[in-house]
């Protein structure tokens, strides 16, 4: 893989990340889906660590991402 690149989550990448997560998951399990909705409320969760969350990007396009949890 050519110019994969693993970073930390922006803001600025929010709604690209959500498409992405709609479009992996639409269908699959269910008809439609709602884990990109999922992903958009964890953001707003006190929970919510920005430092664990990534994103994967191939040629300057998201193309996965990943939210990792703080278990401590």
């Amino acid at each position: 893989m050519n110019n994969l690149i693993i970073r930390n989550e922006r803001e600025d990448d929010y709604h690209a990340v959500e498409l992405v997560t709609r479009d992996a998951f639409w269908n699959l399990y269910v008809p439609g889906g709602n884990e990109h909705y999922l992903v958009h409320i964890l953001r707003k969760s006190p929970d919510f660590i920005p430092e664990l969350a990534f994103i994967a990007e191939l040629d300057s396009k998201i193309v996965g991402s990943i939210f990792l949890q703080n278990l401590m």
